[in-house]
């Protein structure tokens, strides 16, 4: 490739979390420490004296992940069947609040009521809880994970929908998909891992470890009364591979290269592989509510209100800095509600992340004193504090409480970065060279770091030879430069594209009769 591209990467996202030791992301509650193996290798009965097994039990060679395509075609029950049990463990979804035609909120959404024939907007949440990496992982643009989103009411009648047929649609327009779009040089989607044309990668909707996302969904409320109340379903789903690739992968399993290789795949194993059966798609979590007259007291999600709300404010911290207001109502009633002084300090936290974001540092500092009083010392807090200063470019005051995260949380190469930056705008250039090769040795290839390091070596007169390597081995993994130009093209010529672009945006869905 003419520039380069970070291509599968589960270890950062995972380098970057609790599940590795890093508290400074975010405040979150108490988490054992996972590695790769504990997760995708748990240990096991081996009932047949495996000759490695330490009392009776040893590392599952399984590797469980998202794969179930690969499962199904080997014909392996119980193989597809414990990497759908894991997936069930991964992510959340929930239908977190409800936003009214005059730009009213229901928080949550459960019980809102609405008139009939309002437009209003569903907002929903899906919320990575046990993926130690980015979900889905591994190659974010082939897997194919999407949010079903179903309205129906009192006599059963589908209202409007998102999202349901693209179990066999190849891309149905109204699902949002939890994938990497990868572009080519003419800004065109491309679907089938040609990995040799990726220019850029346009989007990322995949979640980072304990993160959330939030996608919103509009549609128009019957105009019957007696169609109340309303029915709201939502559906997490997954199959590991995209229709485009496994019918790609099918249509070549019948050229005489397929044939041979399935022949002999059949011949080594005994078992016949079957590329182009159906693939398998797994339901990873789902949710019921009721909304609209005659809600009221109808079941709705076990989980508690204030977890629903944090997490939808948590997802809000993503959106543009036009939207970023909006995660404020959420988080302001999950600290009316939240139970306890470590659940309080988990939105206040987050409270503090939206000011910092917004540049308001005099609020950053209040919201990030009150959650300090309930759990002091927590690196998170000094992250957010360092962020503060460095939005509005008061380098020198970041430096102090980002180091102090760093230091908690040296295997965040993420928080390295910041804090290599800030010393480096700040003029402490030492320094600065010396954080930046201490992340570099986590993730050699960042551009950030790598900018930090050149431009050290430069300020402190370093040797010409190692000064023009830093300065090379930066040029070399730099964002793309055709990188605006090829998203700016998508977003111009593919429909759909410009949408998707924005981090929390809204889905018209396809309304019933």
């Amino acid at each position: 490739n003419p520039s380069h591209l970070v291509g599968q990467d589960d270890a950062t996202p995972w380098h970057r979390s609790a599940y590795a030791g890093s508290l400074a992301e975010r405040l979150d509650e108490p988490l054992a420490e996972k590695t790769c193996t504990d997760c995708h290798m748990p240990v096991q009965e081996a009932p047949l004296g495996d000759a490695a097994a330490k009392d009776g039990k040893l590392r599952s060679h399984r590797f469980l992940g998202g794969h179930t395509f690969l499962a199904a075609l080997r014909r392996d029950q119980d193989q597809l069947k414990r990497a759908q049990e894991m997936l069930q463990s991964a992510a959340t979804v929930d239908v977190a609040a409800l936003i009214h035609e005059d730009g009213r909120r229901a928080l949550p959404a459960d019980g809102a009521q609405i008139r009939p024939g309002e437009a209003v907007t569903l907002a929903v949440v899906v919320r990575n809880t046990g993926a130690g990496h980015r979900f889905p992982g591994g190659v974010a643009d082939a897997q194919d994970t999407w949010i079903e989103l179903i309205v129906t009411d009192a006599q059963g009648r589908r209202v409007a929908e998102a999202g349901a047929r693209h179990e066999r649609e190849a891309d149905d327009p109204t699902a949002h998909r939890l994938r990497v779009l990868q572009a080519g040089e003419d800004g065109k989607p491309l679907h089938l891992r040609e990995t040799h044309l990726f220019r850029a990668p346009v989007y990322n909707h995949t979640v980072a470890p304990r993160d959330a996302v939030a996608v919103e969904y509009a549609f128009t409320a019957p105009g019957r009364g007696d169609a109340f109340p309303l029915k709201v379903a939502a559906r997490l789903r997954h199959r590991s591979r995209s229709l485009e690739l496994q019918d790609a992968a099918c249509s070549d399993a019948r050229s005489p290269r397929g044939r041979a290789f399935l022949e002999a795949s059949r011949k080594i194993t005994g078992t016949p592989l079957l590329p182009c059966a159906q693939q398998p798609v797994t339901d990873i979590a789902h949710t019921e509510l009721w909304i609209g007259p005659g809600s009221e007291g109808r079941p709705g999600p076990d989980t508690p209100a204030w977890q629903r709300l944090y997490a939808h404010g948590l997802a809000m911290t993503h959106a543009l800095q036009e939207r970023l207001d909006e995660a404020r109502p959420s988080l302001q009633r999950a600290l009316e509600l939240a139970p306890g002084g470590a659940e309080r300090a988990r939105v206040l936290a987050t409270l503090a992340t939206v000011a910092a974001r917004q540049g308001r540092v005099e609020e950053t500092e209040q919201w990030l004193g009150q959650a300090a009083a309930l759990v002091p010392g927590a690196p998170a807090l000094a992250r957010i504090r360092g962020e503060a200063m460095a939005q509005v470019w008061r380098w020198q005051d970041a430096v102090g409480p980002l180091r102090e995260a760093a230091q908690q949380a040296p295997l965040d190469d993420g928080l390295q970065a910041q804090l290599a930056l800030a010393l480096g705008s700040a003029g402490q250039h030492a320094e600065a060279l010396e954080v930046a090769r201490r992340g570099l040795v986590l993730q050699p290839r960042d551009a950030d770091l790598l900018r930090v390091q050149a431009l050290a070596l430069d300020a402190l007169g370093g040797a010409p030879d190692e000064t023009r390597a830093a300065r090379d081995a930066y040029l070399t993994c730099r964002t793309p430069d055709e990188a605006p130009r090829v998203r700016g093209a998508c977003s111009r010529d593919v429909p759909g594209c410009a949408l998707e672009r924005n981090p929390v945006h809204v889905h018209p869905m396809r309304q019933g009769p």
